[in-house]
């Protein structure tokens, strides 16, 4: 048999599972070349790579200078790290890549327990090509551990909802480790673990499997404990500390804080706004109103079947408005990662259901939603010039 004949047995053979594969390995390559420019630091990396050059140890433990704040874990993880390579560009970078790279996989995973492979191609197509995700698994910043705390999470949480019978003493103990490790790595866990954590202790709870409820509970009080210390004797002062609250940085961050209860229409019209304006920069305004349609037919559809777990996809989100309207976590896309990979999933299952209708036409309804879903993220590849990096506006090399 000739090369060319050879090429063609294989690629009649390909089938959605090649292509998921392919999905994957598209998304591993983006983050590596993204991550191989090895570009200079900008401003807010350079302020903090300051911090991480200037302190060691303890002294992370006092109020980060340049208006910085960040997760101790994720600070004593990368000051190892950098200081051992005694290098900024890639090693400090590294803690995010790790982090994005693992994402992934775990996305790609929880994709696979819940679609069929089709719209698993989908979703893991979105998550792969998002240009958030991609760009913050190369940035000396901790956003990236938020996304690998709620994928870790979902994809032991989902399966004990989908399929009680998996609700186990060993995947609740798993459960419990992954939320007491995340806590002091990202500063979203209290949204993450608060939604995750919650909806799988009442639905257990219900079912009376109490040995499963009292595990999870146990690694999600103690994960709040920890988050509760830090908060009040770490985050807290560095915010004050650091002048956050006041001046320009103070008026930045009150326009991301929910005014509730809305007392005027300028108060109401915020919501729009903000939906607009998080789904505009998270998915690229090509693809947030579709994004935006999809999610809310999702859980729609999610509503009359799988109550549970869209309670678990959406609560996290819940909270965390819930948190901004409180004054005491701001809304806003680079903190917020996690509602790419939640809304990503609450638009398969509008595919899912467009599929079962349209078994005839299915490849050509997978490639449509795909190219609408992600169009918006490659328009914004080009906008940020993410692969031509000395052309970005954050680059000051010039300086």
């Amino acid at each position: 048999m000739s090369v060319a004949s050879k090429v063609r047995h294989r690629f009649s053979r390909f089938g959605w599972h090649d292509a998921v594969l392919c999905v994957v390995a598209l998304g591993i390559i983006l983050r590596l070349v993204h991550f191989s420019f090895g570009r200079m630091l900008w401003l807010d990396e350079a302020m903090l790579a300051l911090n991480l050059e200037a302190r060691d140890g303890s002294a992370f433990l006092k109020p980060l200078d340049y208006e910085q704040i960040a997760p101790i874990g994720w600070l004593l993880l990368v000051d190892a790290i950098s200081g051992f390579f005694n290098d900024y560009a890639y090693a400090a970078r590294l803690p995010s890549l790790l982090a994005g790279l693992a994402s992934l996989a775990l996305f790609y995973r929880l994709a696979t327990k819940l679609f069929s492979l089709p719209v698993v191609f989908l979703t893991t197509l979105g998550f792969a090509v998002s240009y958030q995700l991609v760009y913050y698994a190369g940035e000396l910043k901790p956003y990236a551990f938020d996304v690998l705390l709620w994928t870790a999470a979902m994809v032991l949480a989902a399966p004990m909802i989908t399929s009680p019978e998996k609700a186990n003493l060993r995947r609740a103990a798993g459960l419990a480790a992954i939320f007491i490790v995340g806590a002091p790595f990202a500063f979203a866990s209290p949204a993450i673990i608060g939604g995750i954590g919650a909806t799988l202790i009442v639905f257990l709870f219900i079912r009376k499997l109490y040995s499963v409820t009292l595990t999870v509970a146990a690694g999600a009080a103690l994960s709040g404990i920890i988050f509760l210390a830090l908060a009040l004797l770490l985050y807290r002062t560095q915010v004050e500390g650091g002048g956050m609250t006041q001046g320009g940085m103070g008026n930045f961050f009150d326009r991301t804080f929910a005014p509730f209860p809305p007392t005027s229409l300028g108060d109401l019209a915020w919501y729009p706004k903000f939906v607009d304006g998080l789904m505009g920069e998270l998915f690229g305004v090509e693809s947030a109103y579709l994004m935006i349609v999809l999610a809310v037919g999702g859980a729609f559809l999610m509503y009359f079947r799988q109550r549970w777990l869209l309670a678990l996809l959406v609560t996290p989100g819940l909270i965390a408005l819930a948190l901004s309207a409180a004054h005491l976590y701001p809304i806003m896309p680079r903190l917020n990662l996690y509602f790419i990979p939640m809304f990503l999933l609450l638009a398969g299952f509008v595919v899912e259901a467009t599929l079962e209708r349209l078994p005839d036409r299915r490849t050509i309804a997978v490639v449509a939603f795909s190219a609408l879903t992600c169009v918006g993220s490659f328009y914004l590849f080009t906008f940020n010039k993410a692969f031509n990096p000395r052309s970005s506006d954050k680059d000051f090399s010039g300086e």
